[in-house]
């Protein structure tokens, strides 16, 4: 009986370092990408995206520089509604704060909510490289999602 709960003690031990790990790996990652953000790095941020196109130009990061400024400061969510990307990875949320309010541009593809904080969403495959993103999104259930944070 002894050995069938130290069994079951030391199960739910390595379940909870788990998720620990999963969080802190997730939050590292992010961590890069704000770095990177912060100080205008596209070469090192495409390397973290594993991404070849022409999202990451030093043009493009001062011109969101400009918009939203630096990123201040970001937290840990977590997974959303089961939300995975397009290969099945769980997609994890950020509550992210810049230092300048941020509006909806005419003719802009993205959603700014007029504040200074949003959400940034990542996945992680199983090398631990960004293959999913949702970066500074905005949407009714989002919103109220990172207001409770």
């Amino acid at each position: 009986m002894k050995k069938v709960l130290l069994l079951a003690v030391l199960c739910y031990s390595n379940f909870t370092f788990a998720q620990q790990k999963t969080d802190s790996v997730y939050e590292r990652a992010f961590g890069e990408f704000v770095r990177y953000y912060n100080t205008i790095k596209p070469d090192s941020m495409a390397k973290l995206f594993n991404d070849n196109s022409d999202n990451w130009t030093s043009d493009n990061l001062k011109k969101q520089h400009e918009e939203w400024g630096k990123i201040v400061a970001f937290k840990y969510i977590g997974p959303f509604k089961n939300e995975t990307d397009v290969e099945g990875n769980v997609m994890v949320y950020f509550k992210v704060s810049f230092d300048k309010k941020a509006y909806l541009k005419e003719g802009s593809s993205n959603v700014f909510n007029g504040k200074n904080i949003h959400a940034a969403a990542i996945a992680l495959n199983n090398e631990n490289i960004i293959v999913g993103r949702r970066l500074f999104t905005s949407s009714p259930s989002v919103d109220s999602l990172i207001a409770q944070y």
